[in-house]
């Protein structure tokens, strides 16, 4: 077995690279072994430079940049200065047994390359490299052996994918069986419903005004003045959602908005701070944290940490969130996307593009938190979801 050198033909000579030669360089190599050439070149070029042509069934070894990589020649073809050619007789060496030998030992290139700008390993390294031999058809049975494993091995992850894929689409047919009521068809016909969702929002919706009156009184007092003549006119009412296009729910249900859910204190669903608010120099190594988007994955709240100082929390408390609250994504690749926060992130505030919802005593958030991931979001806050006796056993 003998190893050549590779070179670049000029790229000022147009003629060198018109050819039918593949000349190849480490980004040919994909990470299975396989060689996809991009560029041909001449008779001429090789001629002309320091680059060599290897038969088929050669072994280019990355040396330098891509350093590692194991590639086997299907036809004959060129490299660059950052492989080396392996030349062996193949009465006596099986090729594919040489790259997949050598694809483990080429590991050791980590620990023993050398380089000032880019690492790289000598001729006489690759050439030192300890390799074993076995007769030859000892070695061709160890290559039939391999690929029938790769086989299997590259069916299994097929069928693996196709496994998680039909999960992902049952997982999303489960839920939306969930919140739509047919899950619990038969608990419903044994357990006959003592208050209607109608009623129980009624009952939300009554409690939310008082709320807000209280508070209105309370503002009036603190100010010394008298409440002026129909000062509840002024209440606002929370979104009421448009049931033109929404499906038909199960006997006791109702539509309702995620603002109606909400909790009857101020700040209860906003969005993280914008601009100057919070920037890159406000972060710190401890001290409050802030939910970002990569806090939040698919039902589960995500731990990568960052924060902000105590006093720099004190100005963004209308952002902040507590235990329990359910934390939306706003963006990113999988929406809509929601988690509840557990018990040991407070104190935080949430980041732009994360929205905070504190619920109301009535709504279990568990419950909750799948409603709003097994529907799209049609705007900002608002999603359909029911309120039935259910909830409650959540």
């Amino acid at each position: 077995m003998r190893a050549n050198s590779g070179g670049t033909p000029s790229t000022k000579e147009q003629d060198f690279w018109i050819g039918n030669i593949p000349w190849i360089t480490s980004a040919d190599i994909d990470q299975d072994g396989h060689v996809h050439p991009r560029k041909y070149i001449s008779d001429k070029a090789i001629e002309k430079s320091t680059t060599n042509l290897v038969q088929k069934g050669s072994i280019v070894v990355v040396t330098r940049v891509g350093l590692g990589k194991v590639g086997l020649a299907d036809s004959p073809l060129c490299f660059s200065q950052d492989c080396q050619a392996l030349i062996f007789n193949y009465d006596l060496i099986e090729p594919k047994f040489v790259q997949y030998q050598l694809t483990q030992a080429t590991r050791r290139f980590l620990y023993i390359s050398r380089g000032t700008t880019i690492n790289g390993v000598t001729k006489k390294q690759l050439s030192e490299t300890p390799f074993f031999l076995p007769p030859r058809n000892e070695q061709s049975r160890i290559v039939a052996k391999l690929e029938e494993l790769f086989s299997d091995l590259d069916a299994g992850v097929a069928a693996l994918q196709r496994a998680k894929a039909n999960l992902k689409r049952y997982r999303a047919s489960v839920l939306k069986a969930a919140v739509e009521g047919k899950l619990t068809a038969l608990w419903r016909g044994q357990n006959p419903a003592t208050e209607t969702g109608a009623q129980l929002l009624a009952r939300i919706l009554k409690e939310r005004r008082a709320k807000w009156e209280e508070n209105q009184l309370k503002k009036y007092a603190e100010q010394g003045k008298t409440p002026p003549k129909n000062w509840q006119d002024k209440y606002p009412e929370p979104a009421k959602p448009n049931t033109s296009k929404l499906p038909e729910l199960p006997e006791g249900w109702v539509w309702v908005c995620i603002e109606q859910m909400s909790d009857f204190e101020p700040n209860s669903i906003t969005d993280g701070p914008f601009g100057s608010n919070l920037k890159t120099e406000h972060y710190t190594a401890f001290g409050p944290r802030v939910i970002r988007l990569k806090n939040i994955g698919f039902f589960e709240f995500v731990d990568a940490e960052a924060h902000i100082s105590e006093s720099h929390y004190l100005n963004l408390l209308k952002y902040s969130v507590k235990t329990e609250d359910i934390v939306i994504a706003m963006l990113g690749e999988i929406l809509p996307r929601s988690c509840i926060v557990p018990p040991h992130v407070p104190p935080a505030i949430v980041k732009a593009d994360c929205v905070k919802l504190s619920t109301n005593r009535f709504c279990v958030n568990k419950y909750l938190n799948t409603a709003l991931t097994a529907f799209s979001i049609s705007n900002s806050y608002l999603i359909a979801v029911m309120i039935v006796q259910v909830i409650r056993l959540t």
